[in-house]
């Protein structure tokens, strides 16, 4: 029977994903029709570093094909390739040896890139009809453009009165709730729902509508509020009516429990209304009132339970609006800015040439999807006809839809050589763990049962049965653990993913281990928390002791706080390590205190800043004083005192005047020189300086500049590290999603499968109450299901996805080990519900072996053996570069680029630039001698020079026809930007006001040019359209003999 041209790969964790996807690239592209066949394929995944390994396997496949080398994994797709294929052996040696060459001739059209890659390529090609420049800027940064954006909205408060009345009212609730006022926050952490195709639906609708139809919509609810209050007191005072009438008390009920009921509703209380079992004892007719009860009051009771049940659920229907509508209130206020929010989003965008990456997919949508796809292929300049997608399971609804109409068409249709195209889908449903980005699972498991987008075309699905990863135990484990934890699950889907598809068949690999550790259970973190940080010790160094290197074990967390406690566990018993956090320049101790030291420039008076940076000085340094003496001795002095004591306590010659005159790059070099970091040279300073370099070439590299973005993005930047470091790697989940390590600990292992924390949710309000809105935002609570049917379905469906997002991620946790893995737990009893966290899973599974979770003694399966050859891998020794920044760079650059010149040439060059850099610190004559001095310091120049640099200084500021402009009674601006309207900046190298008016002096190298004379004149004309006055100028050439030329 002929395949399907559409193919699904069920790959389970470990089964060769990979390996199946890269043999079906190279049958398509080693098939006997052309050698460019290259050129009609496209691959599709979620990350550069999957991309990077995609592209490797292919090319490293081709080449050993085509050289013929023997090679353990090529041997059987060789052999597999020739079958299928239908080839021999010289022929497809020469096939491959055609394309690999025609690939590295035309690599561009070798496309395997990511989802975001080819949506960017879409949107460039169709830049003209969105009205956007071909050219523009792809953001990937989005917070700090909401931030910016946000900051808009806020500095219109006082200006714009409907939107001051809006933020003031969103103050006010705030200080109602006993929340801080400032609502900076909030407005930024909502804006990003701008960003989550999750939130696209709701967010499509209520960003059309209008500020005023908000406000109105506020007052309605506030209406109907009030209106449900009155109705509610009303119920509770007719049934304590009723019941009076009656001649009943309180005392007669069981436990007052009914009477006490309707007196909360009567009074307004609504909170803790619904956690008894009142309702379920009213249906029942049971359980109302006590036995010693008069035989005439019970019979009286017996009667009214119709009219008591009716009442109640009335009521409980009334709380469940009034709870939804408090809800949908609290949250109006930054819902009715979402539209101001998106339109001050646009404007910081195209009018800026950038675009957000993560708007592509919609404006695909919006713009593009509805066109032919030939048409659509036609503009791309390509035709794709054959289509790999890796990580289905993590497509987003949006990005699959855009996807749809190419596909169809290159499914639908025969090429020229009457061949129909292809769609391979790979993924794992149970590896979804991307839906709070929009990854949406449901839209594979539709795939899984044949649901198919194209038209009369259904998929051949294969299910990849074995595990290549792990030894048998990890393997058995898995089997045993999720079948059993499938078992337990109502629902079928999740029943079937868990139960059936995680059963994978043992490879080659025997023995392994799985280790279940309990500690004592305790609601309370600090009790907790050195438990486990103890237990991921014991782990680590059992796993040690087997033979395994630091390198080859990993912690895996949830959260990134639980990152930090185990780094902090590690460091204390000097294990080495590497995680997220530690690879942050905001980790490192020294670029800590270089940003202490650029806040106290900025800020001089910051008593915090003083602190950190005494701190740093008295660790690195040393001082007589101890520590706590000298803080309370500095923290506190005038400025100008701090910076003395400072130099005098730690022996330094740093000057703070002259740091916070540099620019920000020149500074923190200089910092780094005189407090000889330089020693040493960490990779974390070398990175700081990279991207101080980097922000400064494209902002105006201000201190305040760089001490915003360093709290928005800088102190996260990562540094790169080499390869085969031996370290323990502490990761979250989701980053070791698609790796694997010898040994895997996984602490903090007790999360639950659904969270107790609040969230909030997108809820359809118009089945309850009568508005235009569609929507409204709420905190989703189990109270909803006070609101009857279908509100408690809506509960149930978000409570499902939620759990299936846990075990989720506990799937890809606990298939990341080839040989040895560790589970931490809390010991959790016999009669708490299963499905309460991976903790209650753990436990009840191991009674479930009819084994007890005890502390002292953890559970075991399988047996602990020595490392073998294939576990580890050979350290790879590494160079560590004594990285050393010069700080003379800038010229030894401009050295390098003009190796043209004859050395004496560029001796002269060099001195010139260094003296310009000195000129640019002198505001008066009497700061050169300290100049120099600081020079010398600094290690610009050496102690041989001093005298010489000193006099070259000297003959400037002391020139007859200059030394009227370097006196102390006159305004100096050096280096300092002249902002142009609508253009530019200049820079002159000096300007001075005195008495006479103002002078330009421009210091030159090198020979005199009539560039010189335009540029200064250019100087003067901006001054002059800026001040009205006019100005002398003079251009001031160094070299062995200092030339002033008077410009008129």
């Amino acid at each position: 029977m002929k395949s399907s041209p559409f193919q699904i790969i069920n790959a389970a964790a470990g089964s060769g994903k990979t390996y199946a996807l890269v043999y079906a690239y190279l049958k398509k592209l080693l098939s006997p029709h052309h050698d460019d066949g290259y050129r009609n394929m496209l691959a599709l995944t979620f990350t550069n570093k999957a991309v990077k390994e995609m592209k490797y396997r292919i090319l490293n496949n081709l080449h050993l094909l085509a050289h013929h080398i023997e090679d353990a994994k090529i041997k059987d797709i060789r052999s597999s390739l020739i079958i299928d294929l239908e080839i021999d052996l010289p022929s497809l040696q020469q096939k491959a040896q055609r394309v690999l060459n025609k690939i590295l001739h035309e690599y561009a059209a070798f496309e395997v890139i990511t989802l975001d890659r080819f949506t960017h390529k879409i949107i460039k090609s169709f830049a003209k009809d969105l009205k956007i420049p071909a050219s523009f800027e792809v953001t990937l940064d989005s917070d700090l453009l909401l931030e910016e954006m946000t900051e808009n909205i806020l500095d219109q408060a006082g200006i714009d009165k409907p939107l001051t009345d809006t933020l003031v009212a969103f103050s006010l609730s705030k200080i109602e709730e006993l929340k801080s006022w400032n609502i900076g926050k909030d407005l930024f952490d909502f804006s990003k729902l701008l960003l989550n195709e999750n939130d696209r639906e709701p967010l499509s609708v209520l960003k059309k509508i209008d500020q005023k139809e908000f406000k109105a919509q506020k007052t309605a609810f506030q209406k109907q509020l009030s209106t449900l209050k009155n109705e509610l007191r009303n119920i509770g005072s007719d049934i304590l009516k009723l019941l009076s009438d009656k001649g009943l008390t309180e005392d007669d009920f069981n436990g007052k429990t009914l009477y006490k009921h309707f007196k909360k509703i009567a009074n307004g209380t609504v909170d803790g209304l619904y956690e008894n079992q009142l309702e379920k004892n009213l249906a029942e007719g049971q359980r109302l009132y006590t036995q010693s009860l008069s035989e005439t009051k019970k019979t009286i009771i017996d009667s009214l339970i119709p009219q008591l049940l009716e009442s109640f659920t009335q009521a409980k229907s009334k709380v469940g609006r009034l709870l939804l509508l408090r809800s949908i209130i609290s949250q109006w206020t930054p819902l009715s800015l979402i539209g101001r929010m998106e339109k001050g989003l646009e404007e910081l965008q195209l009018p800026e040439n950038r675009l957000l990456l993560s708007r592509f997919n919609e404006m695909i949508d919006d713009e593009i999807s509805g066109l032919d796809a030939p048409y659509i292929y036609e503009r791309l300049g390509e035709k794709y006809r054959y289509y790999f997608i890796d990580e289905f399971q993590d497509t987003s609804r949006l990005q699959w839809k855009n996807l749809i109409p190419l596909i169809s068409n290159a499914l639908q249709g025969l090429d020229d050589d009457h061949q129909m195209g292809s769609l391979l889908l790979v993924g794992d449903p149970k590896q979804a763990i991307y839906r709070w980005r929009g990854g949406d699972n449901e839209q594979f498991l539709n795939l899984l049962k044949k649901e198919s987008p194209f038209p009369q075309l259904l998929p051949d699905i294969t299910l990849l049965p074995k595990n290549y990863r792990s030894r048998d135990a990890i393997v058995d484990f898995n089997n045993q653990f999720f079948y059993w934890v499938g078992a337990r699950f109502e629902d079928s889907e999740q029943k079937q993913m868990f139960e059936q598809q995680t059963q994978q068949e043992f490879n080659h690999k025997k023995g392994g281990q799985v280790v279940v550790r309990f500690i004592e259970n305790s609601r309370k973190k600090e009790s907790t928390t050195p438990q486990y940080q103890q237990q991921t010790i014991i782990s680590l160094k059992a796993a040690r002791s087997n033979g395994f290197l630091w390198k080859d074990m990993a912690v895996l967390v949830r959260k990134k706080e639980q990152a930090v406690l185990v780094a902090e566990a590690l460091q204390t018993e000097d294990i080495p390590l590497i995680s997220s956090e530690s690879l942050s320049l905001g980790s490192s101790l020294k670029v800590n205190f270089l940003i202490a030291l650029i806040r106290l420039a900025v800020y001089p008076e910051d008593e915090e800043q003083r602190k950190n940076i005494i701190e740093f000085l008295y660790q690195y340094k040393g001082t007589k004083m101890d520590l706590d003496q000298c803080l309370s001795t500095l923290v506190f002095l005038p400025i100008f005192s701090f910076e003395k004591e400072i130099k005098k306590q730690f022996d330094l010659s740093f000057d703070f005047q002259l740091f916070s005159k540099k620019s920000i790059y020149n500074a923190v070099e200089y910092a780094i020189a005189a407090f000889q970091l330089i020693e040493n040279m960490e990779a974390h300073l070398n990175a700081f300086l990279d991207d101080i370099f980097e922000f400064s070439a494209q902002d105006e590299g201000s201190f305040l500049s760089y001490l915003h973005y360093w709290e928005q993005k800088g102190k996260d930047q990562k540094i790169v590290i080499p390869e085969g470091i031996d370290a323990v790697k502490i990761l979250t989940i989701h980053k070791a999603k698609g790796l694997e390590f010898s040994v895997v600990v996984l602490p903090f292992a007790s999360e639950e499968l659904v969270s107790s924390r609040s969230r909030k949710v997108w809820y359809p309000i118009k089945n309850h109450f009568d508005t235009p809105f569609s929507w409204g935002r709420i905190h989703f609570s189990n109270k909803l299901k006070y609101l009857g049917q279908e509100a408690c379905a809506f509960y149930e469906r978000e409570l499902l996805a939620e759990r299936g997002d846990a075990l989720n991620t506990l799937y890809v946790a606990l298939t990341r080990a080839v040989s040895q893995m560790y589970l931490i737990c809390t010991l959790e009893g016999e009669t708490t519900a299963v499905d309460k966290s991976y903790a209650t899973l753990l436990n009840h599974f191991v009674r479930s072996q009819n084994q007890k979770p005890e502390i002292e003694h953890p559970f075991k399966w399988g047996t602990a053996v020595e490392a073998q050859s294939d576990d580890t891998q050979t350290l790879i020794k590494t160079l560590q570069p004594d990285f050393k920044v010069q700080p003379n760079w800038q010229k030894r650059l401009w050295v390098q680029m003009h190796t043209k010149h004859d050395e004496s040439a560029i001796a002269a060059r060099e001195e010139g630039l260094l003296v310009h850099d000195l000129m640019a610190e002198v505001s008066s004559a009497k700061d050169v001698s300290a100049v120099v001095t600081d020079a010398l310091h600094s290690g610009n120049i050496n102690k041989e020079e001093y005298d010489h640099y000193l006099q070259m200084v000297k003959d400037i500021v002391d020139h007859p026809q200059l030394s009227d402009f370097y006196q102390e009674d006159i305004e100096v601006y050096n280096e300092k930007d002249i902002l142009i309207p609508q253009k530019s900046f200049v820079r002159p190298d000096r300007v001075v006001k005195n008495k006479d008016g103002w002078v330009i002096i421009d210091y030159k190298t090198g020979k005199e040019s009539p560039r010189h004379y335009t540029q200064i004149k250019h100087y003067a004309e901006v001054l002059e359209e800026m001040t009205h006055e006019k100005s002398k100028c003079f251009l001031v050439y160094i070299g062995k003999k200092t030339i002033v030329k008077t410009v008129v």
